[in-house]
């Protein structure tokens, strides 16, 4: 599924564990998803990024969500154990 992902400048986000470094066109995985605790983070809208990264420094990226995926109605947030950095996309 193609969904959303705001990172840091640097292209890292944190999780539960710390920050993550994520590379654009690389596919990284985790062992769970599960939304607020384990697993990668995004949106299924765009917009929805900014309640998690709205800072003038930082980064979105429209990417692909795969693998186990949850959902906890929080906004449009997902989980999901396998993610791929597709392109970057313009917030304004």
């Amino acid at each position: 599924m193609i969904v959303y992902k705001g990172f840091s400048k640097d292209l890292t986000a944190r999780m539960g564990k710390g920050k993550f470094q994520f590379k654009m066109h690389e596919t990284v995985e985790e062992k769970e998803a599960k939304c607020a605790n384990t697993g990668f983070h995004c949106t299924e809208e765009p917009l929805d990024v900014l309640s998690y990264y709205n800072g003038k420094e930082d980064r979105y990226c429209i990417v692909r969500a795969e693998g186990d995926i949850h959902e906890d109605a929080c906004g449009s947030r997902i989980s999901c154990t396998k993610i791929t950095l597709l392109k970057y996309y313009l917030v304004v």
